[in-house]
């Protein structure tokens, strides 16, 4: 590897470091969704408060790996397929706001 193929890689992975722990990229994106179609649906599931979904004892998500396979879930079930960054940036936004799962 050259100097410069070695920068460039370094700099990648440096990247990828930062981006796993930085704040969701599109959080009013994010924001707008969870209080949008999330809220109609997940109001309707619990009969009420549609945040009591993201706050209850037997909630789904037990780590940020398994709140991205339900956003995922979600998105498949409503037929809304979600681009995978997109999903991400969902992930984030819910274990900022609820959650707080160590990355």
């Amino acid at each position: 590897m050259n100097p410069s193929s070695i920068f460039l890689f370094a700099l990648a992975l440096a990247g990828l470091t930062q981006a796993q722990n930085a704040p969701v990229a599109n959080v009013e994106s994010a924001r707008k969704m969870v209080e949008g179609p999330c809220t109609e649906c997940h109001g309707q599931v619990v009969k009420g408060d549609a945040t009591a979904i993201f706050t209850r004892a037997d909630r789904r998500a037990r780590d940020h790996e398994s709140l991205v396979k339900q956003v995922h879930a979600c998105g498949t079930q409503l037929k809304t397929p979600l681009f995978p960054e997109e999903e991400e940036h969902l992930a984030t936004y819910l274990n900022q706001r609820f959650y707080q799962f160590k990355q």
